[in-house]
């Protein structure tokens, strides 16, 4: 009898949109292990592949899950003929039937989305210049470039949507873009590679001023810092592909050049992390937006004095919260993650969306529980689509073993009790949150058994045994 194989490849497309983006794509097997992982960024179809033993635990079929993850916040992921729908919720498990012995299979996966309007056109109708190996100027007076004296190309910046592109090496000869316009949209589409890294580039330059959005695609770039201190008039800084440094890559000066959205989704699996937590200024007069990559050993994020939103997505993210007067929402994602709440008069919201195991565990400290903090107390955020014995926008109900043991089974009940207590108690057959007031931890299991360690460690809080009600908000 011939062997299953070994690996087994699986082929999927989304039904209903002609892209996709700032979505993953995750294969799970029953043990809650993510098998493999892929982020769409502008395709509608995706390929897993995994070790078929380690999918069906020695069957020979078995169920698999598929978990669609919205990985940039309220934009959109699904883009259809005129319109974009982004994922509601932000994380959709559908599970499929999976056969050793073929060694292949392909998916159709729909998707649940919210309308997020119409498209903004991609209409670049100014300039399009490519950057070549020589000086470059460009500016709304003149373009060309400094060969042993000024040669002009005939271009120009304008006040529409000048698009400028640089393969890798063509940016950091001394080279001077400034565009004069600061109601456009213009963007430079750099690619760097190892020998070509981004660090090296921008800091090559003399200027680069009134370009709204850069977008590095990265081939192994392994810089371990750029600086942007001689860019100026930033919006967007977009990071994708793979940026693999022996150490976390640390963007420098990227907030003070004036950008308050930052993407990098669309960074590989293998790849280093990301550091940018050592801005200062800023106000909570401003949203600082920030997705973060899917590489393991994850990113190093704050809010600073802005409202933030941070989106920490794949691997162990430590993610801090910002300062007084102003609020954060912080997502840690995948992998475990630590996350440190302020002292701000504020309320800030974490974000426990999709996290059933331990391996995704958050760590949190600082929170304000209400029961010490009743003007401002901070908010867990989890979703009824995951937890589905919780209804969304219900309020919680927190009980003890004694107050439920005779009510078993009721909806939106969170057991608050200590640990010996939890450990001899099977609330109910459906999932069921409990906080273990002895270790300060959020347990949750998938039968409602809390008996025998047949639960998962899903987050860490300091003063988990202060938390009321009005802590959990159900999406």
């Amino acid at each position: 009898m011939a062997q299953a194989p070994k690996t087994f490849t699986l082929q999927g497309t989304i039904n209903g949109g002609i892209a996709a983006q700032g979505m993953s794509i995750s294969a799970v097997n029953s043990k809650g292990q993510t098998l493999d992982s892929e982020v769409l960024n502008g395709s509608n179809s995706f390929e897993l592949s995994f070790k078929t033993r380690k999918a069906l635990q020695k069957a020979k079929k078995g169920s698999i899950s598929l978990v669609a993850t919205d990985l940039n916040g309220d934009a959109g992921n699904l883009i259809f003929q005129d319109a974009s729908g982004d994922l509601h919720p932000d994380s959709q498990t559908s599970a499929f039937t999976i056969k050793a012995k073929r060694g292949s299979a392909s998916v159709n996966l729909d998707l649940d989305t919210t309308t997020v309007g119409e498209l903004p056109p991609i209409n670049f109708n100014g300039s399009r210049i490519a950057l070549t190996a020589d000086r470059d100027i460009y500016t709304s007076t003149q373009g060309g470039q400094d060969i042993n004296g000024f040669v002009d190309d005939g271009q120009r910046l304008t006040a529409q949507d000048d698009e400028i592109t640089a393969a890798a090496g063509r940016l950091g000869q001394n080279d001077r873009i400034n565009d004069a316009s600061s109601t456009d949209n213009d963007r430079l589409l750099l690619n760097t590679n190892s020998a070509n890294r981004l660090g090296d580039a921008i800091r090559g330059v003399q200027e680069i001023s009134g370009i709204e959005t850069i977008s590095v695609t990265a081939d192994q770039d392994n810089g371990a810092s750029s600086f942007f201190d001689k860019v100026s008039g930033l919006k967007t800084l977009n990071i994708s592909g793979s940026f693999n440094s022996a150490v976390k890559h640390t963007i420098n000066g990227a907030v003070e050049a004036g950008a308050r959205s930052f993407d990098f989704s669309g960074l590989t699996a293998a790849s280093s992390g990301v550091v940018m937590n050592a801005f200062n200024g800023g106000s909570n007069q401003e949203t600082l937006r920030i997705e973060g990559g899917q590489g393991i050993q994850g990113d190093n994020f704050k809010g600073g004095l802005f409202n933030a939103i941070i989106n920490g997505n794949g691997g162990a993210d430590e993610l801090i919260g910002s300062e007084l007067g102003a609020s954060s929402t912080l997502n840690g994602g995948s992998g475990q993650d630590f996350i440190t709440l302020k002292n701000n008069n504020a309320s800030d919201t974490v974000k426990l969306i999709g996290i059933t195991n331990a391996l995704d565990q958050d760590f949190i400290t600082g929170f304000a529980g209400q029961a010490n903090n009743a003007a401002n107390y901070d908010i867990l955020q989890l979703d009824a689509a995951t937890y589905s014995n919780y209804d969304a926008g219900a309020a919680a109900n927190l009980q003890t073993v004694n107050d439920v043991f005779a009510n078993r089974g009721a909806r939106n009940v969170i057991l608050k009790d200590t640990a010996a207590n939890l450990d001899g108690f099977q609330f109910q057959s459906a999932p069921a949150l409990a906080i273990d007031t002895t270790n300060n931890v959020i347990r949750y299991s998938s039968t409602g058994d809390f008996r025998n360690g047949q639960y998962q460690e899903i987050a860490f809080i300091n003063n988990a045994d202060q938390l009321l009600a009005g802590n959990f908000n159900f999406i």
